[in-house]
């Protein structure tokens, strides 16, 4: 099988959604991913209190995809949940690279940091936070709703970004279907995050067989 991680990404509206949600995806995958939103840095709000999250039962372990405006302040209250293995930032709330390097330092090395990045946002403008980072999110979409269609430019943009950075390693986030996914992997990605895919009318159990297939294909 692929080596290419598929890690499901958890958009809830209140406690109920979530917990319905980690129990769904548990029995399957190790690792869910949390979109947090604020409804600044995005034009949408998502469930996300520390505070009821621990007391939930959480079989697995948390990827924190933070679509908010000073990533810094939250992440301080989630570092010391023992779920969280990944905090993912967005290159367009960060004030500076120093700030990716204070972020960097906070997690001393316990919780992988990853750089995410719009499609409007210019490779060459991330050349100096790519040495705080331990990999990018390429953000197939403009982040703050599920369901939208990739953007057409995004096989492009993770060429560049092989190129500026060899081996760095990439996921992706946003429009990926059973029809774009191989062509993903074949430039290098490797971590998938999908969320509208899993919406779909069919059993979940179906689902993953299809999604496995085609990456193995």
């Amino acid at each position: 099988m692929s080596t290419v991680k598929i890690v499901p990404s958890i958009l809830a509206k209140n406690k109920t959604e979530f917990k319905k949600k980690v129990a769904r995806f548990a029995p399957f995958f190790k690792l869910l991913q949390i979109d947090i939103m604020d409804g600044h840095f995005v034009p949408n709000k998502t469930y996300y209190r520390l505070s009821e999250i621990k007391r939930l039962p959480n079989p697995v372990n948390f990827e924190l995809h933070l679509m908010v405006n000073q990533p810094l302040r939250l992440i301080k209250h989630w570092i010391d949940f023992d779920k969280v293995r990944s905090i993912i930032v967005h290159f367009e709330a960060l004030k500076s690279a120093d700030e990716l390097r204070e972020i960097k330092n906070l997690l001393s090395g316990k919780i992988r940091l990853g750089l995410a990045i719009n499609p409007k946002t210019e490779i060459k403008n991330i050349t100096e936070y790519l040495k705080f980072c331990n990999f990018v999110l390429m953000m197939g979409v403009t982040p703050g709703f599920s369901g939208q269609k990739i953007d057409r430019h995004l096989y492009r943009r993770i060429t560049a970004l092989n190129k500026l950075k060899p081996k760095i390693k990439i996921s992706v986030d946003g429009g990926l279907n059973v029809r774009n996914i191989n062509k993903i992997i074949k430039l290098g990605v490797s971590e998938l995050n999908l969320a509208s895919y899993f919406d779909q009318p069919v059993s979940l159990t179906s689902l993953i067989k299809q999604l496995r297939l085609t990456i193995t294909k």
